[in-house]
């Protein structure tokens, strides 16, 4: 019997996509069609069908924890796209086994991979989904103090950097470079700034088999902001204060111990906005990006040589024998070249189990 309602998913809601899939199932619907319309809700699930049989159908949905409702096939209906990528930022790094597990529910993937995803910089988790979904995700995840770097496609603009080292390489895409009028730095690793979709898909289709540069999206910038000079001036001392939350009476110990770090992984917009807000009151300050660095570690002490030992081979990725190594002289730098994400995480997991450490940039 064919009617006039549908079925039509509005938000993944607090479902896990995969209950939802395996739900799909026992429909006459492709696992491809049910998985799009989830990720990127509003989207129809199922139309033409008889009221009392769509209602049925929806309260099933329901149950798997999805945001489904009912309504007439003549509705006007602002359906999703694949419109966004998104990267998660883990603030806590001793909840990264939680953010892990959450984000694999979400996506519904293994919780090794989800730690791989996550461990990435930037840390992207999912692609091509709608804006209901990154605000289902961003919901949560809150309760984990795990933020969203989510870049909608349309509007991307990409930075373009090139290793050191790497002459013939940047010679060959400043030419490129000169088609899509986009001026390019003289020096440094950043070579140009703010490419739109095409230019970078253009510079992808070119060059993706080759190392050496990287294109990172803006959206997934994370910065930390380093005081470079003394903050002595009233506005100076305020606005460090304001900009940290720290107590007045610790600022003659950070104006003798510079650079000091005022604030770490801030997002692209809140880095600029906080480093407009110092240098309006006359500090100076400096913004690093972090999103592309390498870190290594320096072990202090090891209450617990094995349970530590554990811990550098599980998450540093380390041979049993050389995570026995790095613990039999310490201090000891640990040369890990870790991503920052892995690197907090790391040196979180060693701290919970009495070993103190220091990230060092590489």
């Amino acid at each position: 019997m064919v009617g006039s309602a549908r079925v039509v998913v509005r938000s993944v809601g607090a479902a896990n996509p995969s209950a939802a899939l395996v739900l799909a199932q026992a429909l006459p619907l492709s696992r491809e069609h049910v998985a799009r319309c989830v990720y990127q809700a509003p989207a129809v699930l199922m139309g033409g069908l008889p009221e009392q049989q769509a209602q049925a159908l929806c309260q099933l949905l329901q149950k798997t924890g999805l945001d489904v409702g009912v309504d007439n096939g003549d509705a006007p209906l602002a359906t999703g796209g694949p419109d966004y990528e998104v990267a998660v930022h883990v603030s806590d790094a001793s909840r990264f086994r939680e953010v892990a597990a959450a984000v694999a529910a979400f996506v519904g993937c293994a919780p090794s991979r989800a730690v791989d995803m996550l461990c990435g910089s930037p840390a992207v988790v999912l692609g091509q989904v709608s804006l209901n979904t990154v605000q289902a995700l961003a919901e949560r995840l809150a309760p984990l103090d795990a933020q969203l770097d989510a870049s909608r496609v349309a509007d991307a603009r990409y930075d373009l950097f090139v290793d050191d080292g790497q002459p013939d390489l940047r010679q060959r895409l400043r030419r490129e470079l000169t088609e899509f009028d986009i001026e390019c730095q003289a020096q440094g690793p950043l070579l140009a700034s703010a490419l739109d979709r095409a230019c970078a898909q253009a510079l992808w289709q070119r060059h993706s088999g080759q190392g050496g540069w990287r294109l990172l999206d803006q959206a997934m910038q994370r910065f930390d902001l380093w005081l470079e000079a003394p903050a002595v001036e009233a506005p100076a001392v305020a606005a460090v204060l304001a900009c940290t939350g720290m107590p007045a009476g610790l600022l003659p110990q950070v104006n003798a111990g510079l650079p000091f770090l005022l604030a770490e992984c801030l997002p692209g917009v809140q880095a600029r906005d906080a480093l407009l807000a110092l240098h309006d009151a006359g500090v100076r300050a400096s913004a690093k990006l972090v999103t592309l660095s390498r870190w290594d570690l320096t072990l202090q002490s090891a209450a617990d040589a094995r349970a530590a030992a554990h811990v550098l081979a599980r998450v540093g990725g380390l041979e049993a024998a050389q995570a026995a190594q790095a613990l039999l002289r310490l201090p000891q730098r640990l040369a890990a070249g870790l991503t920052l994400p892995r690197a907090r995480w790391l040196q979180a997991e060693l701290a919970a189990v009495g070993c103190p450490s220091e990230l060092e940039p590489r």
